[in-house]
């Protein structure tokens, strides 16, 4: 699978051989719009916020429960 990071007008040409044999056709017009939303970069990191906050939530909780079981020095 390929994105097409052009939009525009795409044509794809195909070539398939079978049981029936050889065959070619084309797929005209096939028109691609702009990415709708943010840059991909700025969509990643917005999405990633929720994980480095269960991440953080896990450190603190894990640090809260073994307090206790830590020798002092």
């Amino acid at each position: 699978m390929k994105s097409l990071d052009k939009e525009g007008t795409w044509t794809f040409h195909f070539a398939i051989d079978g049981p029936q044999g050889h065959g070619e056709g084309n797929l005209q017009n096939l028109t691609v719009l702009k990415q709708p939303g943010p840059p991909l970069g700025i969509s990643w990191a917005i999405s990633t916020l929720p994980l480095l906050g269960l991440i953080a939530f896990l450190t603190y909780a894990w640090r809260r429960t073994h307090a206790g079981q830590r020798v002092p020095a």
